[in-house]
């Protein structure tokens, strides 16, 4: 068994809000229910009963609502066919996080890198601005379903124009702005934003970068047009309106959620914004989050929470930092008060998530692998995607492994001795390298562009821990007198250019090898699953899925090879290698 790093006592225990919540349900189900303090009877009993469940957790939030919900869900509508959500009720999301706070404590500390003076909203401040900036969106034509686009850094502007948007009811769409023109095309022209809201400049490892060439490109490709793009003056405004780092600490009334350097264009953004609604004070942090000491931003503004990737911290580790412990927190799994920490394991699974750990046949297994699964529906599932009559593309994403059943594209293990668990990469087509995510095919999409190549695989290969990944990009040319091996500089150095420019320099592939034949499968989604499997050495079972990894027979493969590419259960499974 995993060594135990931490152990809650029973006064600890008693004051924390888990405990409090189960008592809530015993009282609430007149003590016909009891969990006695035990975390796993609670969390089997909200899998099982996700209806009384869920009502009892919204009525312990305390949610506004203007109509109240009669239940949580209909539990006889299953996962696939989108079952929705407290029906009837009338809520507003932005106002629950608006009220949170006090009008004079701090929402919201907005931190640049190498800035020692942090610029700061109070929650009556937050709230003025984003009734302002509602009313300035609704004079623009903005109603409930329209489309509201940032193309932002992590500032305080970002977390008004979002609240601003949500609480008209208008759907946010996100891009970083350190994305290439395409990359934010593909994702806007989707929507086609009413509202768009940029920059002019933005700042990483202190050089700054202009974004107008960048904007007029995006708003030159978007059709329709915005009816308005506003520029917000982050760098402008970081430089001139500041608060002392001593006079924010000296008026701070309650704890602090931070993170380091998330982009708004990922969930986890979302996530960190709606910590307002505790009352806490949010702390965002623009910029490359090696150029300064986050560890002296914590201290220096007493946080207590911190959201940061699994790579910054290696490298915080790779520069001999001692941490008192580490723990990952996540939508399915992740940490609880109550319970040990165990070394290298996630605590447990969280309240109402039936998670599972699946074999290729959909059966469900503990201490070993499997395909990490949820049996029972969850309020955080898409409601759909754009542009998807018919829910076709919605179901082909989560349910077309396992029917009926929401397939999560990791590996997982539960491990039935402390019911802990353990996540070892990725099972789907995302990739990520040094803690940036992105999915392959828009990598695809570019790629097999490009004059002179037909076919090309992008390949998550993990290092011996599996701590990081890089990516190898894999390309089959027209030209067949190219030998297998490493690609032409010159088609090299024009793929490493339009990623630069059009994706993303974070996108780039560390190592770019020619192949005479690439594994071929009938195009779906399942298809880039089945690319994703091919690429980790991983053994299909399945009837459908017969790849021929065997063409790729070349310079660059061969069996004196040690490491393994992708995340494979068991490397001896491998039939090709790629270089380490």
């Amino acid at each position: 068994m995993s060594e135990v790093l931490w152990k809650p006592n029973e006064d600890f225990v008693r004051k924390t809000s888990m405990f409090d919540f189960m008592q809530f349900v015993e009282r609430r189900h007149q003590n016909k229910v009891l969990f006695h303090g035990d975390y796993r009877r609670l969390h089997a009993w909200s899998v099982a009963n996700i209806n009384e469940f869920w009502m009892d957790f919204f009525t312990y939030c305390e949610l506004r609502y203007s109509v109240p919900p009669t239940k949580a869900i209909d539990t006889g509508v299953s996962m696939d066919s989108k079952p929705v959500w407290f029906p009837g009720c009338f809520t507003n999301y932005a106002e629950n996080l608006l009220l949170g706070g006090q009008p004079n404590d701090i929402a919201i500390y907005s931190c640049l890198e190498e800035q020692y003076l942090v610029p700061c909203l109070t929650y009556g401040q937050l709230t003025e601005q984003v009734n302002a900036a509602a009313h300035g969106l609704r004079s623009l034509g903005v109603v409930a379903g329209s489309r509201v686009a940032g193309l932002l850094p992590n500032c305080i502007e970002a977390v008004v124009c979002y609240l601003a948007a949500s609480s008209i009811g208008a759907i946010w769409s996100s891009a970083s702005p350190d994305f290439g023109a395409k990359g934010i095309i593909q994702r806007f022209e989707l929507v086609q934003p009413t509202v768009l809201f940029t920059v002019t400049q933005t700042i990483y490892r202190g050089k700054t970068f202009d974004q107008l060439e960048k904007v007029r490109d995006l708003v030159q490709a978007l059709n329709p047009k915005p009816v308005r793009v506003v520029f917000v003056p982050f760098l402008q405004m970081l430089c001139t309106d500041l608060y002392s780092n001593g006079d924010a600490i000296s008026t701070r009334t309650t704890d602090k959620n931070g993170v380091d350097s998330k982009q708004i264009g990922w969930m986890m953004w979302n996530w960190l914004v709606s910590a307002v609604a505790l009352g806490s004070s949010v702390v965002l942090y623009e910029g490359c989050p090696f150029a300064t000491n986050l560890w002296d931003l914590i201290d220096g503004l007493s946080i207590t929470t911190l959201g940061t990737s699994a790579k910054w911290l290696a490298v915080c580790e790779e520069r001999a930092l001692k941490p008192g412990g580490t723990d990952i927190l996540g939508c399915c799994v992740g940490c609880c008060p109550v319970l040990p920490v165990y070394r290298g394991r996630i605590q447990c699974r969280l309240l109402g998530m039936a998670v599972e750990s699946w074999d290729e046949d959909g059966k469900p297994h503990t201490d070993r692998k499997g395909e990490l699964v949820i049996v029972r529906p969850f309020p955080s599932m898409p409601v759909g995607f754009w542009n998807d009559p018919g829910d076709s593309k919605y179901r082909d994403a989560y349910f077309a492994k396992f029917p009926h059943i929401w397939s999560h594209g990791d590996f997982i293990e539960l491990h039935s001795e402390t019911e802990t668990l353990t996540i070892s990469g990725r099972s789907d087509t995302t990739l990520n390298p040094s803690g940036i995510r992105f999915g392959s095919a828009e990598i695809y999409n570019l790629i097999e562009g490009l004059p002179g190549v037909l076919d090309s695989l992008c390949v998550a290969q993990s290092n011996a821990d599996r701590s990081d990944e890089r990516m190898i990009l894999l390309v089959k040319l027209s030209d067949n007198s190219i030998p297998d091996g490493p690609l032409p500089t010159e088609l090299a150095t024009t793929i490493q250019q339009a990623i630069r420019s059009q994706l993303s320099p974070r996108f780039l592939p560390a190592v770019m090898c020619c192949v005479s034949a690439i594994p071929s499968q009938g195009v779906s989604m399942g298809w880039y699953c089945a690319r994703k499997d091919c690429r980790a050495g991983l053994l299909q079972r399945k009837r459908n899925r017969q790849h021929r990894i065997r063409n790729l027979s070349s310079p660059c493969v061969g069996p004196k090879i040690t490491r393994p590419i992708g995340r494979m259960v068991q490397p001896q499974q491998a039939t090709w290698y790629l270089p380490g």
